[in-house]
């Protein structure tokens, strides 16, 4: 009898071993998700920041999927090609566009990411600073299928015609 409940006793703890592993494997796993969406969002302001030319925005629209929608108050677009002309409007209007990651809150596959925005504004030459928070979602192959973007429209359009100082 005392070997029976000895040997009970090792499969109960064998059983919370193997329980508490698959445990830990779990939120080990929900980990590497968010942690692989962080390195997502990265790369893509990254590629944004590398590819925002007309000779590099063939490479920054790899990461947007087919059917991938893209919301702002500069406009809204679904799918790769509607979202292409929202790019080239925006280079038609600034040169030199560059976004920094200020903060990052990740959950599942989405982004919500704040950035710190500044494109030459080509009509004075002036910088712009465009702070927004961008949530981001990525589908399973990596590629963007979703974006909403939040910003002061009326901040940049203020930047965009207020005087230039003497001087600048």
């Amino acid at each position: 009898m005392k070997s029976i409940i000895k040997a009970l006793q090792s499969i109960v703890c064998i059983i919370a071993a193997l329980s508490a592993f698959m445990v830990g494997n779990t939120a080990l796993a929900e980990d590497s998700a968010e942690q692989l969406t962080a390195k997502r969002a990265s790369a893509f302001f990254a590629s944004f920041n590398e590819n925002m030319s007309p000779a590099g925005l063939d490479r920054w629209m790899t990461n947007w999927a087919e059917d991938a929608t893209r919301l702002t108050p500069m406009g809204n677009a679904h799918g790769k090609a509607e979202i292409r002309k929202l790019y080239e409007a925006l280079q038609g209007r600034y040169t030199e566009m560059r976004m920094e990651i200020v903060g990052l809150i990740v959950q599942g596959s989405r982004a919500s990411v704040q950035l710190d925005t500044r494109g030459v504004y080509k009509a004075t030459g002036r910088t712009v600073t465009m702070p927004n928070v961008a949530i981001v979602e990525f589908n399973d192959a990596g590629k963007v299928k979703r974006a909403q973007v939040y910003m002061d429209m009326k901040d940049i359009a203020r930047q965009e015609n207020e005087p230039m100082a003497e001087g600048r």
